[in-house]
């Protein structure tokens, strides 16, 4: 039986064009995640006086070995605080209202979403579950103001400059 060669020139450089259409593609859909997902962000913030928390909410696209992304969120330690809460006062969630919402309607879509937070980020989230029982605790009378406030302080030894409530969203 002879060979046959075949000349896979024309199908390579048709899949390596349909490949960057694609990613050129998916950037785009990230970037307009990133700022739907900053404009609800801004919708579902505490709105204080200053208007500060609302103007510190941004998205910064990027890419990697994996693909585009954008990380949205804010540099404004008082967002962590009412993200997240402080053994005072109750959580006002902003963000992850906003990134839900946001990756609900492009599963819905058909797309898969992932994020990723930092390490900081999930330090805060565990502190936050811990002074959640705090004030459970002081409110149930089982600790006093003084031993409330102690235990507080020794969950929260981060510096401002260690908050950054960021999070990560890839289309894969």
């Amino acid at each position: 039986m002879p060979a046959t060669e075949l000349d896979a020139g024309p199908f390579l450089a048709g899949l390596r064009e349909a490949l960057a259409d694609f990613d050129a593609k998916a950037e785009e859909v990230v970037l307009q995640v990133g700022a739907k997902v900053v404009s609800l962000a801004e919708g579902f913030a505490p709105h204080g006086a200053t208007g500060v928390l609302e103007g510190s909410i941004h998205s910064d696209p990027g890419r990697d070995a994996k693909g585009p992304y954008v990380d949205v969120g804010t540099q404004d330690p008082v967002g962590f605080f009412q993200e997240f809460g402080t053994w005072k006062m109750k959580a006002h969630p902003f963000m992850r209202p906003a990134l839900a919402q946001a990756g609900a309607a492009l599963r819905a879509a058909g797309a898969r979403t992932g994020t990723r937070s930092s390490r900081g980020a999930r330090g805060i989230r565990k502190r936050a579950a811990l002074r959640t029982q705090l004030r459970k605790a002081y409110r149930g009378g089982r600790l006093s103001a003084g031993q409330a406030r102690s235990a507080a302080q020794q969950l929260s030894r981060i510096s401002a400059r260690q908050v950054r409530f960021i999070r990560r969203l890839r289309i894969s």
